[in-house]
């Protein structure tokens, strides 16, 4: 059991590194596929060894996290993933999963349409008017990125329809306009980052001048606009001029569709834009409730994902390096080779031991391979050049320092607290979006910094206003340039509680862990004196994290730490925190129309320290019923669990607070 313990975690631990490098940096090491193989290993052995559930795995997680240069912008309708097929036996369970959530035998009929590989966006509309486009984000949570997406031509201003209606789409690159810019000499990897990268630009005459294109495809509230299709969806943006794919398709059947697909997928190159994947779509929208959702993916679509494209190169170098928590990690420079329409020039080796496993040695032939046409992976050996065995580093490529292997784990570290390299991640940490957001400072920057003694730990980043002569010194250095970065470091000592706790970089203490415990604890100091028991007793918040932050505060040098930022000015915000735990450990789903949007009830339930899930089970406590309920209703009363309708929903509140 140990082993597979070890297996879950190492299996969380590389879809973590991998899902920062998809969603934040858009800049992925791996390909789809393999992302998507390791995800689905994870999912199974999650399903199979219950008692290893951890409530920040990356399988309860949707999309990635917020770039707080913008404005944020609650989603009303969460902007969910997508559930994955690899080849025709996944397509087939699909539909057969479907009609036994609908109990029926009849055919069902599907729309298809390929998956644009670009920017997922949320664009609203108000009294005709264009109002503003929100990215993906969280999945809850997402940027106002308005500037760039109202000078995108495939974006209409205004449409006939007067209705308050909200769009959803891809915004993407063309083939041709990457190759233009990467002449300029702009190296965008591939047309997904290029188109991303460009979004998240602060200047929107960037974004009008790369000349970004989109595909509209959806609408989260169809039945308020009575659209009960997806075909029908497809109709009403077209007479309203917002621009959908013209290679959609009405299908009767899955044995149709099946057909469809493999036409695409052969006609995928002859498209002007990049594709990673066939998105299949339930058709009736009236089914689609009944068919219902996981946390992550809605149960009535699924996307195809397209087979690996496999290429061979040479191993040119094996380099490590070392990252803030001293981790170290591999990586291959390979000689440029052509993969579905970019040259491939590096790849992660991610640890020692998977270098080992594929026998890996510089000079040798190494098949890699490109999967859903984004990023490529080493696959192994093609030909073995090198029968010299490659040996793993046994000192830090940074300082030099003796590596450990932790007992139980198959990463190497650096645990020198002097480390230079380790240093400087740790300081981008504490500047990177997700923490204090401080614009300005590179990794070269930082370097500098450090070894001009300008930055010794993270008080002194909030005492450079008092080094301006000494870094105007420094080569590059300007009075418009320092003072930009000096007004970014002011701007960042206003914190919320949750980016300051993730900015202190504690062990295990990701972004979703930093808002769990700043909204049930509510201020910095009940954090700190929070003990053990206090802290296993929040939901989602596990014994391991418990003792992590019990240490981390216990640090006498991290309350010296935290002592020295609040002196400097750093302010840390107090968050709301539950109006009370009536709902503690109580779980609701809500079906069918209610007086308010479903995000109302969410959020009350939520306050009360309560939680809400898409699916029925024995363990839902209760179904919170509106008009117009499905199979949900029956399912509830199959497991005999209690209904409230929202009168009743009130009473209940009020009831437990009395």
């Amino acid at each position: 059991m140990l082993l597979i313990k070890k297996r879950i975690e190492n299996l969380r631990k590389k879809l973590d590194i991998w899902s920062k490098e998809y969603y934040e940096n858009d800049d992925p090491s791996v390909s789809d596929l393999e992302y998507d193989g390791v995800y689905n290993e994870l999912l199974e052995l999650e399903k199979k060894y219950p008692e290893y559930y951890d409530s920040n795995s990356i399988t309860q997680k949707i999309g990635g996290k917020i770039d707080n240069r913008f404005k944020k912008n609650k989603h009303k309708f969460p902007m969910l993933s997508l559930g994955n097929a690899f080849n025709k036996e996944d397509i087939l369970k699909f539909d057969k999963q479907i009609k036994e959530a609908l109990h029926i035998q009849k055919d069902i009929s599907y729309i298809v349409e390929y998956k644009i590989d670009g920017l997922s966006i949320s664009i609203k509309y108000k009294n005709g008017k264009f109002l503003k486009a929100i990215t993906r984000g969280d999945g809850f949570e997402g940027e106002d990125v308005s500037h760039n997406v109202v000078v995108i031509k495939d974006i209409p201003k205004i449409i006939e329809y007067k209705n308050e209606l909200e769009v959803r789409g891809e915004i993407y690159m063309t083939n041709k306009i990457f190759k233009e810019l990467n002449k300029k000499g702009l190296n965008f990897a591939n047309p997904r980052n290029a188109a991303s990268g460009t979004i998240r630009q602060l200047n929107s005459n960037i974004a009008q001048k790369r000349n970004l294109s989109a595909f509209l495809y959806s609408i989260p509230n169809p039945l308020d606009h009575n659209l009960k299709s997806q075909n029908k969806i497809i109709t009403f943006l077209n007479k309203n001029g917002i621009k959908t794919n013209q290679k959609t398709f009405l299908l009767k059947n899955i044995n149709e569709v099946i057909k469809k697909v493999e036409e695409m997928f052969k006609n995928r190159n002859k498209l002007e834009y990049l594709v990673d994947g066939i998105v299949i779509k339930v058709n009736n929208i009236n089914l689609w409730e009944d068919i219902g959702s996981t946390i992550k993916f809605p149960k009535y679509m699924i996307a195809y994902k397209f087979p690996e494209e496999i290429a061979e190169t040479k191993l040119l170098d094996i380099f490590p390096s070392v990252g803030r928590t001293g981790r170290i990690t591999y990586n291959a420079k390979l000689s440029p080779v052509r993969l579905a329409g970019t040259i491939v020039k590096a790849a992660t080796l991610h640890n020692a031991e998977y270098i080992e496993e594929l026998n890996l040695n510089i000079g040798d032939i190494v098949k890699v391979k490109k999967a859903g046409d984004i990023i490529p992976k080493v696959l192994g050996i093609k030909i073995k050049n090198n029968n010299k065995k490659w040996k793993r580093n046994i000192n830090c490529p940074s300082c030099n320092s003796i590596l450990i292997v932790e007992s139980g784990f198959v990463d190497q570290y650096c645990e020198n607290k002097n480390c230079i390299q380790k240093k400087i991640s740790t300081f981008e940490h504490f500047v990177s979006k997700n923490a204090t957001n401080i614009e300005g400072f590179s990794s070269e920057t930082l370097k500098t910094f450090i070894k001009q003694n300008l930055i010794i730990d993270i008080p002194s980043i909030f005492e450079l206003k008092n080094k301006k002569e000494k870094i105007l010194k420094l080569p590059g250095w300007k009075e418009k340039s320092l003072n930009n970065l000096l007004l970014g470091i002011e701007k960042s000592k206003n914190l919320t509680l949750d980016k300051f706790i993730f900015s202190l970089g504690i062990r295990y203490i990701g972004s979703k862990n930093s808002k769990i415990l700043a909204k049930r604890l509510g201020s910095l100091n009940n954090l700190i004196n929070s003990n053990l028991k206090t802290l296993e007793s929040i939901r989602d918040i596990g014994d391991k994290v418990a003792n992590s932050l019990i240490l981390f505060f216990k640090d006498k040098k991290n309350q010296e730490l935290i002592k020295k930022l609040i002196n400097l000015g750093v302010n840390i915000q107090k968050m709301k925190i539950p109006k009370s735990n009536i709902f503690t450990n109580l779980t609701f789903v809500i079906t069918g129309t209610l007086t308010k949007p479903r995000k109302h009830f969410m959020d009350i339930i939520e306050s009360y320290n309560g939680n809400v899930s898409n699916l029925i089970t024995s363990k839902t406590d209760y179904l919170l019923v509106g008009k117009n309920v499905g199979n949900k209703l029956l399912k509830a009363k199959e497991l005999n669990i209690s209904i409230l309708n929202e009168k009743q929903f009130n009473e209940k509140i009020k009831e437990k607070n009395e």
